[in-house]
Order: C-alpha cells, then sequence, then structure tokens
C-alpha cells in the first residue's frame, strides 16, 4: 500500500460497548446501536435492537416502539413463516433498500432461546430476561 493511501475503515456495527448481555443469555442475543455518526447503512428506524435467535434458523429483533412498548418482528423468512411474526419493514421498523442481511447472520451464529417453536414460551424467556437485567439497553444502565 502507497504511503499516501490510508486504510479504509471499517463500518461493521457492533453490539454496543453501554449495553450488556450476561449471565444465561450471553451468546443468545446480541444488542446493536446506530452509530453516532451519519452512516446510511443503519436500516431500523429505531437506535437500538437486540437480535436474537428464537428457535432453529429463526432470526428475530426486538425493539421499544413509538408507545414504550417491546415488540419482537422478524428479521428472516423463516422467524415470520415458523413463527408468525410481523415483518421489520412490513411493521414499519425498517428502511427498505438497506440490507438487513449482516443481523441475519449475526443472529444465525446465536444459540436458540428455546428448542420448541413455541412463541409464548420464547416471549416469556425474553421477558424474564429483559426483567433480571440479563440484557440491558444503553438507556437502562
Amino acid at each position: 500500500m502507497a504511503k499516501s493511501q490510508k486504510p479504509r475503515k471499517k463500518r461493521d456495527h457492533k453490539p454496543t460497548g453501554n449495553s450488556k448481555v450476561t449471565g444465561e443469555m450471553k451468546g443468545k442475543a446480541r444488542v446493536f446501536k446506530k452509530p453516532k455518526e451519519h452512516d446510511s447503512n443503519w436500516p431500523f428506524l429505531v437506535d437500538e435492537v437486540v437480535v436474537t435467535r428464537p428457535y432453529r434458523d429463526c432470526v428475530a429483533v426486538s425493539l421499544t416502539n413509538n408507545e414504550g412498548q417491546e415488540v419482537m418482528l422478524s428479521l428472516n423468512g423463516w422467524a415470520k413463516m415458523q413463527l408468525k411474526l410481523e415483518n421489520v419493514h412490513d411493521a414499519g421498523y425498517g428502511l427498505k433498500g438497506v440490507s438487513i442481511s449482516k443481523y441475519i447472520q449475526a443472529g444465525l451464529a446465536l444459540e436458540p432461546l428455546t428448542p420448541e417453536g413455541d412463541m409464548s414460551r420464547i416471549r416469556r424467556i425474553y421477558k424474564e430476561a429483559r426483567e433480571r437485567n440479563l440484557i440491558r439497553l444503553s438507556n437502562e444502565l
């Protein structure tokens, strides 16, 4: 590489340093936060999301909606089909035309929350983890 060329900065959305995933949820959830600098590659309309793998190859994202309620939405077709979750784009929380593939890949690298595809159990596991502060967002620290 010539001296005048600087290495290009890699723009990868890594889990936030301010958010924590602890206890038995470690390896089962990842928290992503919108970068402070303007980045047109951030695919969500909220500032912070939790990516999980609820069941088998299903990848979901949990986020806080405009009313302050936490909702779980599908990131891939398996989650939409198997768990009957609304797609993040259809729900209005994803930017169309911006790829979510790296978040799907991050979700597939996680351990599943449960071996069964029972959505009520998946929601209960996630809710208990949030209540026990095993998954904390930056505004909760």
